[in-house]
């Protein structure tokens, strides 16, 4: 089955389980994106079933150093697109998932706004025809990020070892309730002792603080995290989150909570007034250490 390190999760589905466990997901389009000076590097990865390969969209570089498209942000969507269409056309009409890997300062991305061209040749929104995964691509790349989610995973198993109750899952969740003045060095710290993290105040649209926070969340190597991407309101409280915090929803590899904030998102998406939901401001990253060890295997093959 599909294991997504879910670090974002803006998307619009009916049924989780029909999502993920189908036959007719067996293929799905992966994109590796780097950072190369001032531009980024783009691959293209097919996986089906267990199997990896990288996607021949378009001919090697000429450069030994670099494989992939080289592209400015602003057209990462537009070669999106294009490898979108190249799929379809040579490897399977029923893709459905696509996985996206983001270098941590592209982690705030917002893939909403992202357009492709269909076939009648309308621009039309991604996730109206396609199921988004956000991933941090730092988790393949940093040999620090992983070993300490390694860490934090044991974390994780010998807290739900002990059959805790919610009193006790919370004790070990780091609860952060403000954003100025933070020093994150030392919730990276505090972090390597817990299993999880919420951010309870929002970050806005500050892009230095928002590049440490996912810095943190990385480096202190908790399995998943929660953050409010606008300010709280009665009607969007990250306490909401807190009836899943339980030792039946962090089992069996997190499967469960990932369900219910793929729940809490398709219920807002579905909402005439979305902005009211929690789940339309809602941050969540949830890495796994078994689906990294699988993607890492493209390391020597990709350069990354």
């Amino acid at each position: 089955s599909l294991k997504p390190i879910m670090s974002k999760l803006n998307i619009e589905i009916k049924d989780y389980e029909e999502n993920f466990e189908s036959e007719e997901c067996d293929s799905h389009l992966a994109l590796i994106i780097r950072p190369e000076r001032e531009k980024f590097c783009l691959e293209a990865v097919c996986i089906q079933g267990d199997g990896i390969k990288t996607l021949d969209y378009a001919p090697k570089s000429k450069s030994k150093l670099r494989r992939g498209i080289l592209c400015s942000l602003g057209d990462i969507s537009k070669e999106l697109g294009k490898i979108i269409e190249y799929f379809l056309q040579n490897i399977n009409d029923g893709l459905r998932i696509i996985e996206i890997y983001f270098p941590y300062q592209l982690l705030y991305t917002d893939v909403d706004n992202w357009h492709i061209i269909n076939d009648a040749k309308q621009s039309v929104p991604i996730l109206r025809d396609f199921d988004i995964v956000i991933h941090a691509s730092d988790r393949i790349t940093g040999v620090y990020n992983f070993r300490y989610l390694k860490d934090g995973w044991k974390n994780l198993v010998e807290v739900l070892s002990l059959e805790p109750n919610s009193d006790i899952i919370q004790q070990n969740i780091e609860t952060v309730n403000r954003t100025d003045k933070l020093e994150w060095h030392q919730i990276e710290n505090n972090l390597k002792d817990k299993i999880g993290m919420k951010l309870a105040k929002p970050l806005l649209d500050n892009k230095s603080e928002q590049e440490k926070f996912i810095q943190a969340i990385l480096n202190g190597g908790v399995p998943f995290a929660f953050w409010l991407k606008c300010k709280p309101s009665r009607n969007r409280k990250l306490e909401q989150i807190d009836c899943y915090l339980t030792s039946e929803c962090l089992n069996n590899n997190l499967q469960q909570l990932i369900k219910h904030v793929y729940e809490m998102r398709s219920k807002a998406y579905r909402s005439k007034k979305p902005e009211q939901d929690l789940g339309y401001h809602l941050g969540f990253v949830c890495d796994i250490p078994d689906k990294i060890i699988k993607i890492k295997q493209l390391q020597s093959r990709l350069q990354l």
